[in-house]
């Protein structure tokens, strides 16, 4: 893989910049729990997949350590966000849960510029 390039079967979604200048990357394949990359001196880096979410939207940094997913519940965006760490080495074949922790999203914006809910078919 060329430097800054992902795999062909990776659809990127969204990316983030930490506050130390940490980049991530969400991705979605085909068939596949969404994955979550990290740029690195080699390119992007197969962190791990999110177990159990296929088509979260938007990602954001908290602090330099971890990163907050938001995915849907139906036709509405999730009433929680999902946070993953980020400093842990990679796990490329590893199906992460959250951490547990309740990160809880009060009128969550749907979204209409860049990352929003489609509207053409029902997204979790």
């Amino acid at each position: 893989m060329r430097r800054g390039t992902l795999p062909t079967e990776f659809t990127p979604v969204a990316m983030a910049a930490s506050p130390g200048g940490r980049l991530a990357l969400l991705a979605w394949a085909t068939g596949e729990d969404a994955t979550l990359f990290s740029f690195e001196e080699e390119g992007f880096v197969l962190r791990f997949r999110l177990a159990g979410l296929r088509f979260p939207f938007a990602l954001a940094w908290s602090g330099d350590g971890e990163v907050a997913v938001l995915a849907s519940d139906g036709a509405a965006v999730a009433r929680q966000a999902f946070v993953y760490p980020m400093d842990l080495p990679a796990m490329a074949e590893t199906h992460l849960s959250p951490d547990g922790r309740i990160h809880p999203l009060i009128n969550a914006w749907p979204g209409k510029l860049c990352n929003a809910l489609s509207k053409s078919r029902n997204i979790s």
